[in-house]
Formats: structure tokens, C-alpha cells, sequence
């Protein structure tokens, strides 16, 4: 990781942040800080697993203050988010782990991760549909089987996620736990758009040169830079998909 910092390369810093957040030497969630509280408790039986968890964790945030330091460096990853759109550079689920890699980062410091996850708050495109199968256990009021999902709704809750450790706002999109409220969505994009808070974002994400997704609203931070809105889609990219599939049933 010195090599790559010492030659400011930002996609092998990312891999190592990656890696250290998604393999996790086969222990069975990403490690973050509050995890890591837990599983001194719960691995105090089990001394060389909570010192390989240890050292993963410290490894992820060796990269992440190195990559903080790098101009441009979420821009990288904002940029493997659009090659995902339609099923590109794989598709959907890894565009998963590049709004995880956005909103951890945007957690511990880095204020262009939460340029990038601007840049996709209004991206309805790419919709692909939870399962309806009732084999499938109800996530309570959480229930989201059969929503379609898009590239904003991943935006939506990584900027959630890191408002709720970096700005005020950010708690009252939350529970006591920490678990997102109800009707939280529309509020994000609000305070995105209106708020002094999030001025400094916009204008940086006005100078990034990007062209946004077609719907984004016309921001005045827009007006004369570089960053353009894409024209509307004139077709659905994926017109079989306006609809949940149907709902299996017993043979």
C-alpha cells in the first residue's frame, strides 16, 4: 500500500479497500467499527479469528486514509458506477459494493465519496425487481420484494448512511438504532438539493465535468460548468421489466 500511495495509484488503494471490506479472510460479515466492539466480546474464545478480524480492519482503513489523500479518488469509483448501468461491468451487484465503498469512505472523511454518491441521487435508470416469492421470509415494515430497484435507490441510502455519521440532518433519517425511518428518501433528496449543508457538494459536483443522469434536477450550481444533464431516455432500457414478474406458485 505505500508503493501504490508513493505512485498514487488509486485503483490498486481501492482493490486493497475493497478487499479488505468483502473477504474478510472468510469471516462472515464486513468488519466495521462497531462489529469489530461486538466481536471482542463474542470471539474472546476464539483469540487468533478476532486478531485476523483486527488486522483486516486495519488494513481497510491504512487504504482509506491513503486514498483520502488523493485527489480524485472517489471519482473512480463513480465512474465504474455508470459502466454498471445495464448490466455492464457486473451489472447490479457489484454496483452494490462500489455504493459501499462510496458511503464508508464518505463516513471516515472523504468529502468527494459524497460528491459521487450525489451524482447519482436522481438515476432512475437500470430497474431490476426484488423476488416476490413467498418462500422468501417479510422483512417486516421494511419489505421491499417486488420494488424495483434503481441505481438512486443504492444512492438514496449510501448518502443515508454516511449523513448519519457526518451531518445533523443525518439522525433524523434514522432510529435509536440507527435503522432508516419511513419516508426517509424524499427527505435526502431535499436536503441535497436546498440545504446550505450540502451546497459545498453540489458546487464541487458541479465542477467534476460528469454528465449527470437524464431527470436530474437543473441545480443553479449547474449554470455555466462543465457537468451537463443527459437528454431524457426516449425508450425504456428494459420494457419487460416495467412489471414485477409474477408471484410463483405450487406445483
Amino acid at each position: 500500500m505505500d508503493e501504490a500511495f508513493a505512485a498514487k495509484d488509486i485503483k490498486l488503494l481501492w482493490h486493497y479497500y475493497i478487499c479488505s471490506y468483502e473477504l474478510n479472510f472468510q469471516l462472515s460479515d464486513r468488519i466495521t467499527t462497531e462489529r469489530l466492539k461486538s466481536a471482542e466480546v463474542r470471539l474472546k474464545n476464539e483469540p487468533e479469528r478476532l486478531a485476523s478480524m483486527k488486522r483486516v480492519f486495519e488494513r481497510s482503513q491504512y487504504a482509506g486514509r491513503y486514498l483520502r489523500q488523493i485527489p480524485g479518488h472517489a471519482r473512480l469509483i463513480g465512474d465504474l458506477i455508470e459502466e454498471t448501468i445495464y448490466g455492464r461491468a457486473g451489472g447490479g451487484g457489484r454496483r452494490g459494493t462500489y455504493f459501499d465503498c462510496l458511503w464508508r469512505l464518505g463516513q471516515e472523511g472523504s468529502d468527494e465519496c459524497i460528491v459521487q454518491i450525489g451524482r447519482f441521487l436522481f438515476d432512475a435508470r437500470d430497474p431490476w425487481f426484488r423476488p416476490l416469492d413467498p418462500a422468501i421470509p417479510k422483512m417486516g415494515i421494511y419489505d421491499t420484494r417486488g420494488v424495483p430497484n434503481t441505481v438512486q435507490s443504492d444512492a438514496i441510502g449510501s448518502m443515508r448512511a454516511v449523513a448519519r455519521v457526518r451531518f445533523p440532518v443525518g439522525t433524523s433519517w434514522v432510529d435509536a438504532k440507527g435503522l432508516p425511518l419511513r419516508g426517509y428518501e424524499p427527505k435526502v433528496l431535499n436536503w441535497w438539493l436546498t440545504s446550505e449543508e450540502a451546497a459545498p457538494y453540489r458546487r464541487s459536483l458541479a465542477a467534476t465535468g460528469v454528465v449527470l443522469p437524464p431527470g436530474y434536477p437543473p441545480m443553479k450550481e449547474l449554470e455555466g460548468s462543465k457537468t451537463t444533464i443527459a437528454p431524457p431516455l426516449k425508450n425504456p432500457p428494459y420494457p419487460d421489466e416495467e412489471t414485477p414478474p409474477p408471484v410463483p406458485t405450487k406445483q
